[in-house]
């Protein structure tokens, strides 16, 4: 079910972009004719709470599930990864919190840094709010969707000795012939993909079996080359030597470090507070310090959840 929610949310991704800009836009317009902001922001913290609901069910369900393949797109003779919602509801939480900010402005050094910030961070990611992340696989090559840009090569371009494989849950590319990829956009880094909604190690198994195997390359895009690929790199040891395994143990620990760091975080951030004044830049900073540790810290855990998860299947 949550995957089918997923899958909505991403189908009409472009509309809840347009809805969620068009609000902010209309409630900042209200103000600037004199408004009063308060009924305002109560109307975009609608939207906001009801992204923020559903981004962490969606965000988690590929974790959770036992297997997630590749879809086949018969009119396009592609087989694609499934893509979820998370982008355009993180563009949601984004654009209504800056919206927000703008009808209640504090004349202090911390809003002052925060709004341009929070205003440059969209261009971060712009492109995938509207086209979304993923991989497309035809019988002519890839073609990868990233944050602020797409990566298309041939299967010739791969190099044979280095294949695909998962680092930091991207799959790593390796070229033999970098002069045949094809970009749009900026990409900060071109030789990795990003997926959502699949585990990224199956993505890298397909890359693998394909680069292995050109003449399966013929049968991307129709049933039987999905069956064929899904009994190819079905073996589970296969897929297991892309990402770590978890005992309980280490699972046990990381949830403990986790649950140590917030109030460690916690502590750290009043102190600052104090230290700096709440509302100078140094404490923005120190927020933003502790807010990426406990960020990291959530990302070890849904990592040990998943390799704990792949020990007991």
């Amino acid at each position: 079910m949550i995957m089918q929610l997923a899958t909505a949310v991403d189908r009409h991704r472009r509309p809840i972009v347009l809805t969620a800009v068009t609000l902010t836009a209309a409630a900042l317009a209200a103000r600037a004719a004199g408004a009063d902001p308060d009924p305002l922001a109560a109307g975009l913290a609608v939207p906001l709470a009801v992204a923020l609901l559903l981004v962490f069910p969606i965000m988690v369900a590929p974790v959770w599930r036992k297997r997630t393949g590749l879809r086949l797109d018969e009119p396009t003779r592609s087989f694609r990864t499934p893509r979820t919602g998370v982008v355009p509801l993180f563009g949601v939480i984004h654009l209504t919190l800056l919206g927000i900010l703008l009808l209640i402005p504090a004349d202090t050094p911390k809003y002052r840094l925060i709004v341009p910030v929070a205003a440059l961070a969209l261009l971060g990611y712009a492109r995938a709010l509207w086209y979304g992340l993923g991989v497309t696989l035809t019988a002519d090559g890839v073609h990868a969707d990233k944050y602020t840009g797409s990566l298309t090569f041939p299967w010739e371009a791969l190099d044979p000795d280095r294949p695909p494989k998962v680092v930091s849950h991207e799959v790593e590319i390796h070229y033999h012939r970098p002069d045949l990829i094809r970009v749009t956009g900026r990409l900060v880094r071109r030789r990795t993909v990003i997926t959502e909604g699949i585990r990224p190690e199956l993505v890298a198994a397909a890359l693998r079996h394909y680069l292995a195997h050109p003449a399966e390359r013929a049968r991307i895009g129709t049933r039987d080359g999905l069956d064929r690929l899904a009994e190819a790199t079905g073996d589970r040891a296969e897929l297991e030597r892309d990402t770590p395994v978890w005992t309980g143990r280490g699972l046990a620990a990381a949830v403990l470090t986790a649950l140590l760091l917030f109030p460690c975080a916690i502590g750290i951030e009043v102190w600052a507070d104090g230290r700096f004044g709440e509302d100078s830049a140094g404490a923005v900073v120190v927020h933003l310090v502790t807010g990426a540790l406990t960020m990291a810290a959530g990302g070890l855990v849904v990592e040990a959840i998943r390799g704990y998860r792949r020990r007991h299947r």
